[in-house]
Order: C-alpha cells, then sequence, then structure tokens
C-alpha cells in the first residue's frame, strides 16, 4: 500500500468503484481521541462522494466535481493496482503448477524461474489482440520499469495490434506510453475512462507513433488536452473522444492550422458524443480545419442551430447528428454547403418528431442533394427521385403562399427545373380543408391491357396496399401481377410501387391518370 506524497493522484479500486487519492494524513477526531489516518478519495462516479473535500470546516483537498469525495481509512480493500503482465498472464495464461517438458521414468520435469516466464510470454507473442480492461492495472512491472521487463514486454506483444486498457489505474498517459513503446504493430488503443494525467514531458518519443485508432471516452480532458497530444500521434486516422463529463462542452476554437501540416494531419473520423457541445461555431472554429476530416459524429449534444460556411469541413462525407436538439429545416439545408457529404445519419431530434416516419426520410432525401446514405440505408437514383417529386408537389406546395417560401425550400426552384415543372400560381392555390370531401382527389383508372377507363375519388391519405386492392376491383386486373403508374397532367410518369406509401407521397392530383399495367 503507496503512503507519504508517492500516493497523492494515485488510482485506485474499492469494491469495484475507482477513483483518485486527493489526500492522505491525519484528520482529528471529533471524539477527543487521537487522529486517524484516512486517504481523501475524489470518485469517477460522482454520485458515489459525500463532500468536496472538507471535514469540519477545514478544506483538507479540493475536487473536480462537487461532492464526489469521501475519506476512507486505510484497508486492503483499496487496491492500488498490479502489473500489465501479471494481469495479461492471469487472463490468457492458464497457470500451471507442473508444466510437462517431456519425462524420464515416468517422472513430470517443471520449468521453473525463467524459463517458465520466457515460455508464457512465447505464447503471448502469437495474440494479435489483448482485453484487460478493468484489471487494475497501475504499471509496466512490479520492480521498477527496467529493461529486462520492457524486454518481456516486447516478447509478449510482438504481434500485438489492438489493446484495451480501459477502466485500469494508470497515474498518467506517459505510464501507457512506457508500456504501448514495447508493442511495435500496436494500431487501436482504448484508453476509455482511465483519468490520466496529462504528463507530456515524460512521454517516450516513440510511445503513440504507430496508434491508428484511438478511444478516449470518458478520460475527464478538455478538447486542448487532445489537441496538445497530436505531436505524440502522427499517424493517428480515428479518434473517439465522448462521453466527457462536461469537459468538453466548449471546445475552444482550438485552431488546426499551426505548423505545415496541422495537428492530427492524418485523422479522417471523429467522434465527440455526448459531450454538452451546444455551440456549432465553437465545433467549426475547433474542427473544420482538420486537414482530411471525412466523418464527424455529434450524438447526443445539444446543437440546435447549424450554419456551415462555404470555405469550412471541405473533406467531411460523413455527419452525425442524432440526438441534438434540431429544430429548424434551416439547419439540416445548410448541410449542401458541404461540397462532399454523402452520408448523414440523424434520428431523435426536436424537428422530426411530429413528422411521420416514412415522411421524414423522404424530406431528408429530397432537402439534401448529396446524400447517397442515410441511417445507414443506401437511397437509390429512383428514391431520390421519388422523394423529390413528392416534396415539389405536396410539402412545397403547402408553402407557396408564404413570403418566405424560397428560404424555406431553398431547393424547389433547381428541382421544378430539373423535373420540368411548372410552378404554380399561389393565388390559385386552395388551403387545406378539413372535409373529407375537398380532401378527395379525382383520378382516371386505365387498364393498359383492354384500355378500360374508370373515374374515381380517393383520399390522398389511402396507404398503397388498400389502393391496390380497390383498383384490382374496380378495372378487373389480378392483384399480384398489377403495375401502377401516376402520370400527370404535366407528363410526369411515377412508379407506384411502395405499400407502405400514402397514395398522396406519389404526387397524385386532381386530374391525374393512373395506368395499371402487368407484369
Amino acid at each position: 500500500m503507496l503512503d507519504g506524497s508517492d500516493v497523492i493522484g494515485a488510482r485506485v479500486d474499492v469494491d469495484g468503484q475507482l477513483g483518485t487519492i486527493r489526500f492522505h494524513g491525519a484528520i482529528p477526531s471529533t471524539s477527543g481521541t487521537s487522529s486517524t489516518i484516512w486517504y481523501g478519495i475524489e470518485w469517477d462516479d460522482p454520485s458515489r462522494g459525500k463532500h468536496s473535500g472538507n471535514h469540519n470546516g477545514i478544506q483538507y483537498f479540493t475536487t473536480t466535481s462537487p461532492n464526489s469525495a469521501s475519506f476512507i481509512k486505510p484497508s486492503p480493500k483499496i487496491k492500488f493496482g498490479r502489473p500489465f503482465l501479471e494481469a495479461v498472464t492471469s487472463k490468457y495464461i492458464i497457470d500451471e503448477t507442473n508444466i510437462e517438458m517431456g519425462g524420464w521414468g515416468g517422472k513430470t520435469v517443471e520449468a521453473i524461474g525463467f524459463d517458465k516466464v520466457k515460455r508464457k510470454m512465447k505464447t503471448l507473442g502469437h495474440l494479435h489482440e489483448i482485453n484487460v480492461a478493468a484489471l487494475q492495472i497501475c504499471r509496466v512491472n512490479g520492480g521498477g520499469d527496467t529493461a529486462e521487463s520492457l524486454d518481456m514486454i516486447r516478447e509478449a506483444c510482438v504481434s500485438l495490434e489492438e489493446l484495451d486498457l480501459s477502466r485500469n489505474l494508470f497515474k498518467g498517459v506517459s505510464d501507457v506510453g512506457y508500456l504501448t513503446q514495447c508493442m511495435p504493430k500496436l494500431e487501436i488503443l482504448r484508453l476509455g475512462y482511465c483519468r490520466l494525467e496529462l504528463d507530456l514531458d515524460r512521454i517516450p518519443n516513440s510511445a503513440f507513433g504507430n496508434i491508428k485508432v484511438l478511444v478516449l471516452n470518458g478520460i475527464n480532458w478538455g478538447w486542448k488536452d487532445v489537441v496538445s497530444m497530436g505531436p505524440y500521434l502522427p499517424c493517428l486516422e480515428d479518434l473517439s473522444f465522448g462521453f466527457q463529463d462536461g469537459m468538453c462542452a466548449t471546445l475552444g476554437g482550438s485552431n488546426f492550422s499551426n505548423g505545415r501540416h496541422g495537428f492530427f494531419p492524418t485523422l479522417r473520423s471523429l467522434n465527440l458524443e455526448s459531450n454538452g457541445i451546444h455551440d456549432w461555431q465553437d465545433v467549426s472554429a475547433s474542427l473544420s480545419q482538420i486537414p482530411n476530416l471525412e466523418s464527424l459524429v455529434l450524438t447526443n449534444n445539444p446543437i440546435e442551430n447549424i450554419i456551415i460556411h462555404p470555405d469550412t469541413f471541405k473533406t467531411l462525407k460523413s455527419i452525425t447528428l442524432s440526438a441534438t436538439t434540431i429544430s429548424s429545416w434551416k439547419s439540416l439545408d445548410t448541410l449542401n454547403t458541404l461540397p462532399n457529404l454523402v452520408d448523414l445519419r440523424i434520428r431523435r431530434i426536436p424537428l422530426l418528431d411530429s413528422v411521420k416516419q416514412y415522411v421524414q426520410r423522404t424530406m431528408l432525401i429530397a432537402r439534401i442533394s448529396s446524400l447517397t446514405v442515410l441511417n445507414g440505408s443506401a437511397i437509390s437514383s429512383k428514391e431520390r427521385k421519388e422523394a423529390e417529386l413528392y416534396y415539389v408537389n405536396q410539402v412545397c406546395l403547402s408553402d407557396m403562399q408564404d413570403p418566405s417560401f424560397n428560404d424555406l425550400h431553398p431547393r424547389y426552384e433547381v428541382l421544378i427545373k430539373e423535373y420540368d415543372i411548372t410552378r404554380p400560381n399561389p393565388a390559385t392555390i386552395k388551403p387545406a380543408s378539413s372535409t373529407l370531401k375537398d380532401r378527395l382527389i379525382q383520378v382516371k383508372l386505365v387498364n393498359m391491357t383492354n384500355s378500360k377507363a374508370v373515374e374515381k375519388r380517393i383520399p390522398g391519405t389511402m396507404m398503397m396496399r388498400n389502393f391496390r386492392s380497390l383498383v384490382a376491383k374496380v378495372v378487373g386486373c389480378a392483384l399480384m401481377s398489377m403495375t401502377l403508374k401516376v402520370v400527370g397532367q404535366d407528363g410526369r410518369v411515377v412508379d407506384m410501387d411502395d405499400e407502405l406509401r400514402e397514395v398522396a407521397f406519389y404526387g397524385v392530383e386532381n386530374g391525374d391518370t393512373i395506368q395499371v399495367g402487368v407484369v
């Protein structure tokens, strides 16, 4: 058990709860007896704490979060951690008292001492991935970071490409660096919830030189701390830096243009989920000049408004805005400014709460011209055409008399030109009616096999599966082999082939013709 000045800042595990020692010393007893030695621990989970480092009016230490600390007497249940190789061998190597190396006269020969250790290291050397999360690791070895112990780690991790050290007890980044410098093939490193001190001056030069994927979720750093790690991560491509308990709510407008190549010149994917970020301008000022950024995840951040300027995020191909607080279409229309955007993930935002699910997808496709993937599903050219026609003929039409129409629907003019649609006179557009009579659409159903034609009034809200059954009965056509196309008075032709859509989705208007064919 540690004591003295070395213990301050040490990470500990107490019954599965992680914390940092902020104080070690005597605290006077309230009963008049002699003082007792205590540890003052700030817990990673603030709800476990009882105070902020004070007792009986005396402030013994300070905490980063209010009421996140408590005093604990020295006890065996306070775990200060163990060496890396001890944790690895306990998980991946079967601890045999006798290792059979051959026999003579029926007797087993036991490998002892260093030979036995070398056999274990050679076994570990075949592993490409090691997961030792939450195993109370705090250091490289048990007796100082000697050359011999580092050589043992090099032998054990000669093939290692991926390492998960999440929720362990390392005190500083340099402690991790002394370990990873012995792993020449390591490319993926997970350090989630390790709460590391940023002791940059002690990091070995080769510690993180080959790391391509780095997970720092819940590490409780600010964005400037991550930026300061940039020079040590020359090959970084994928960074996850989420769940920072408010430490990253403000990015600080860090400028990535310092130096000829900037910070993180190879970074392509950045995940900032659940950081409390609320200001898009801060996001833009801090991140838009990362030279090769292709994917940005901002899930569960209270960002309400987005304005993208033409000279920002030039390389961005994918953005995730799910569980943000976006409440206006204008914030999504601005995504058209991104020259390379093809992939959008967006769910659970206030703007879409009142919109039917299938209409949500349609609206997003129609309003953002460059998308080829939406919420993980590819957008076919046919789906885009149907979405854009529905948007022009149904959604935009309802706002035609609004003086700010062009601001509400910035793609409208482009779309009517593309589909050769005549813009209607707003004065001729009747306001929506609540009566069933006025909500019915007059169409002509034409059986293309025998030219039979029937006039019919149908509600635009009728589901296509019900409409198909109705048409089959009216024109006398087999339901299973029937195909439907709407031919507009302006000459447009659209396949009506999705039974889960409403009739109005296909832009059906009074006077249109529904062609009924057979496959």
